[in-house]
């Protein structure tokens, strides 16, 4: 059952269902790949994909002379070419 609540208002909303197929269980790639952005070291550590979002584990590196504050613009793409949705 999914329920959803409104910002600001009463309102309740109950729309029942039942999932039928196995969801699948989460998965970690190990990547352990630096890049270089703007001249400053970042690490990917690893992606972890499950069915409802993917994670991506970042780590800058502490001799880093900026301080990236936000990763614009991240896209993954397989090994046939292919974007996965936006990060």
């Amino acid at each position: 059952m999914l329920e959803a609540r409104l910002r600001n208002s009463s309102e309740e909303i109950t729309i029942p269902f039942t999932i039928t197929q196995q969801i699948p269980s989460e998965k970690t790639y190990k990547i352990n790949q630096e890049i270089v952005i703007d001249g400053q070291r970042v690490e990917v550590l690893d992606v972890t994909v499950n069915p409802i979002r993917t994670a991506i584990r970042l780590k800058a590196d502490s001799d880093n002379t900026k301080e990236i504050l936000n990763y614009e613009d991240v896209q993954l793409v397989d090994e046939q070419g292919e974007t996965w949705g936006k990060i």
